[in-house]
């Protein structure tokens, strides 16, 4: 399937991702005003996310199309859009050098976070939307949920689904990975059905 990722467009008007500092120590008379605004051509944003440095900022908007910026000077590293559906998750690996993708086509993607490139895919057989996507475990592997109620995981290396958990009766927005002194990751997972779940 081809694809473009574009690496040296100019910033549109369609929307617009501002960064804020100092909100802890605003007063609450005074209004704040961006201190730098990322803008895109495209539809509003779904999701963003920060590098692990706090270099970069990564977002998934609903034309399809996912944006990588640098924060320190606000410049468009790329972008590139793999489907018509719209980009619901973004979400770094540890050491900030890639990241992970999900769109409403039920796809995620593993790609280069400087470049764009595409390393792995990963396709949900019923092509229900994923909502969420995160790596864990020392990013070998990716866990994901969404319109099909399950809590999947996958191998991050090959796109291999690995396990598929089920419970909510509803579909599932929200998705966290916890940290265990075990060694074994745990994960909540909130739904449409009124529940949070620990897995």
């Amino acid at each position: 399937m081809s694809h473009t990722v574009f690496t040296h467009r100019a910033p549109g008007i369609f929307f617009a991702l501002s960064l804020f500092i100092g909100l802890g120590f605003a007063d609450a008379a005074v209004p704040l005003k961006p201190v730098r605004q990322f803008e895109a051509d495209g539809g509003g944003v779904n999701s963003i996310a920060v590098s692990p440095d706090g270099k970069y900022v990564a977002a998934g908007n609903t034309d399809g199309t996912t944006w990588m910026w640098e924060i320190a000077t606000g410049k468009a590293l790329w972008h590139a859009k793999w489907e018509n559906f719209e980009a619901l998750s973004v979400a770094f690996s540890k050491d900030g050098t890639r990241l992970l993708t999900a769109d409403g086509g039920g796809m995620m993607r593993i790609v280069d976070a400087k470049t764009g490139e595409v390393k792995v895919t990963f396709h949900e057989e019923n092509q229900a939307a994923i909502e969420r996507a995160l790596f864990f475990g020392d990013d070998k592997f990716v866990v994901s949920t969404g319109v099909n109620r399950e809590i999947r995981t996958w191998d991050a290396s090959t796109g291999k689904q690995l396990m598929a958990l089920a419970g909510h009766k509803n579909w599932v927005g929200q998705l966290v990975v916890l940290p265990s002194s075990s060694g074994k990751s745990l994960a909540l997972s909130g739904g449409m059905d009124k529940t949070v779940r620990l897995w």
